[in-house]
């Protein structure tokens, strides 16, 4: 979720640790090697995005995939590098002929945790939502509204961009939505397997730190 702009970001440190019954084929088919940590503390009633009293908590898996500064978190910004590195083989692999593309997909990790979420996560993933669910019915919109002007032998260019367009990038478009509304929490590069670094505000770190001084949190 967006922090206000007055909103200073702390650090905490959060304990975790590898699942022990993991297995690597139960995180992605398409490679050996990934992980499936757990939070082992319990965090407090407060939005750690805002700072706000916490409204619940919610069971959720945070996705990583590995990169050069560890393992980092999969966001909506991580996707538009994806994809932009995905376009990339794909120039290449025209240069060097489709024999040359292969599959690729980086390892993955996840994080599994119960987050708590206030009433400002609620509206934003809300409305992150619905901002997806428009690009999809314009889109579809468009689409069919090319297709009957096809139909009529009605030709024009600037709708024939635009019917390109809401085929090629609504999608696209409309996942970043979709997975910007469901993220949460925002984790720094995992390096450690004991410890995760969480961008915190500063209501959350007080409550945390001073729920876990007087043992409140496990």
């Amino acid at each position: 979720m967006d922090s206000d702009d007055h909103t200073e970001i702390y650090e905490v440190a959060l304990p975790v640790r590898i699942r022990p019954d993991f297995e690597p084929s139960a995180v992605t088919e398409f490679h050996e090697d990934g992980f499936v940590m757990e939070l082992t503390t319990t965090l407090p009633d407060v939005c750690s995005e805002h700072g706000l009293p916490a409204i619940g908590k919610c069971v959720k898996d945070i996705r990583f995939r590995r990169t050069e500064g560890g393992w980092a978190q999969r966001t909506a910004i991580t996707l538009l590098g994806d994809v932009s590195r995905m376009l990339g083989r794909w120039a290449v692999s025209l240069g060097m002929g489709w024999s040359s593309w292969t599959t690729h997909r980086d390892p993955d990790g996840v994080l599994e945790g119960v987050w708590p979420f206030c009433t400002h996560c609620v509206r934003v993933a809300r409305m992150y939502r619905w901002l997806a669910h428009a690009v999809i019915i314009a889109g579809v919109a468009v689409f069919l509204t090319g297709c009957v002007l096809g139909l009529m032998e009605i030709r024009s260019v600037p709708l024939a961009a635009v019917t390109f367009f809401s085929i090629v990038c609504g999608p696209y478009l409309a996942a970043l939505a979709y997975i910007r509304s469901g993220t949460l929490v925002r984790i720094q590069p995992i390096t450690d397997a004991t410890t995760v670094t969480l961008d915190a505000a500063p209501a959350f770190v007080a409550a945390y730190e001073h729920g876990t001084a007087a043992g409140n949190l496990g």
